[in-house]
């Protein structure tokens, strides 16, 4: 199978027309990685540039997302369970080319799905399949045994959708009676708004059946760093030390005391500051008269539905071109079902003020 090599996205490409008209004051809305207030302060060790660091990472660095993950409800953690990734792609990116290398052949994915995160499947030679959570254990078992692993994001990317821990149980029994493999997404953990709904309960899966991605991208703020880690069990960690090893290395030293330094310093200020621009959009969409409610359980950003005749690379396009405000949209996903905008939730309240009242002088135009 020959790798499919992915185009780049709209986002990429609005991105790239940005930077070419750097004249322009844009309002800018198309990342979701929530904004500091005021920057923390970091250290710049001077040994970190000359020194290779470990394989699996800083030691001072692992103690820490230990104890972050422990407090996640992931009590097993220690140690052994962490790998230090060059971002949460990165860490995604060696477990899918681990996967294949030892037999496995589909993903299938909780839809809807980032276009980045499909198009990573498919070049490491793994099918993706697009499907709802309750559609995922059918289809596991269509699959040979050890041939099929899930990819979950929860809080989900855009929607906010959070699973439920006996959900995931649930399907999780049918991966351990299919030898499969699930892999969960929660670079966006920090923000869960519906006390139902949290993922620490998923700190009491089997360890031995799930892997989790994370990073300081969208967690605290600080995606220009590139540190993201998996946790798993031992066994799986160990091989993908040596996987890291012949790929890259090591991971850079200046990111990883970066990281030291936020995960001392917490990130209690991006949390509340995403939960008011939740707040803000949901106030505003019922302000207008809309139904039903806007909901968005967890994650950083809001899916805004637009009318199913709407293209919304369109609507982009006008609030871009018309108003100078900059976002993305349901283009930069696969197997959504409706369009959207997504708006972010952890710019200044009032940058957010700009995108949604250019959203309705668009609607009125």
């Amino acid at each position: 199978m020959t790798p499919i090599v992915p185009e780049l996205t709209p986002l990429q490409r609005r991105l790239a027309y940005v930077r070419d008209h750097a004249d322009v004051d844009w309002v800018m809305g198309i990342e979701n990685v929530p904004e500091w207030s005021k920057l923390p302060v970091l250290s710049t060790p001077r040994d970190r540039p000359w020194l290779y660091e470990s394989t699996q990472g800083a030691p001072d660095l692992i103690k820490r997302v230990v104890r972050r993950e422990r407090a996640f409800g992931k009590g097993w953690c220690s140690d052994e369970n962490i790998l230090i990734t060059n971002g949460g792609f990165n860490a995604l990116g060696m477990y899918f080319r681990h996967m294949h290398r030892i037999g496995y052949r589909v993903v299938i994915c909780q839809a809807p799905v980032l276009r980045s995160v499909f198009d990573l499947i498919r070049s490491s030679y793994l099918r993706p399949i697009l499907a709802s959570v309750d559609e995922a254990s059918t289809l596991l078992h269509a699959h040979p045994k050890s041939t099929a692993v899930v990819y979950l994001c929860s809080p989900q990317n855009p929607t906010g959708a959070v699973l439920h821990v006996d959900d995931v149980g649930s399907l999780i029994a049918d991966v351990q009676r299919t030898a499969s493999a699930v892999v969960i997404d929660s670079v966006y953990d920090s923000y869960c708004f519906t006390r139902s709904l949290d993922v620490r309960d998923y700190g009491r899966l089997p360890p031995a059946s799930v892997t989790f991605v994370n990073s300081m991208s969208k967690n605290y703020g600080a995606p220009g760093i590139r540190i993201g880690w998996l946790v798993g069990n031992s066994d799986l960690i160990g091989q993908l030390i040596v996987r890291q090893e012949y790929e890259s290395i090591a991971v850079n030293g200046l990111g990883q005391a970066a990281a030291i330094d936020l995960l001392d310093a917490g990130n209690s200020e991006l949390i509340a500051r995403v939960a008011d621009g939740r707040s803000q959009v949901q106030d505003w969409w019922l302000a207008r008269g809309n139904y039903p409610e806007l909901r968005i359980d967890g994650g950083t950003q809001a899916a805004l539905p637009v009318l199913a005749s709407t293209d919304p690379e369109k609507l982009a396009d006008d609030l871009m071109l018309r108003h100078d405000v900059v976002v993305s949209s349901s283009a930069n996903y696969r197997g959504v079902s409706y369009p959207f905008l997504r708006l972010p939730l952890g710019v200044p309240r009032a940058r957010l003020d700009t995108i949604l009242s250019a959203y309705d002088q668009v609607h009125q135009e």
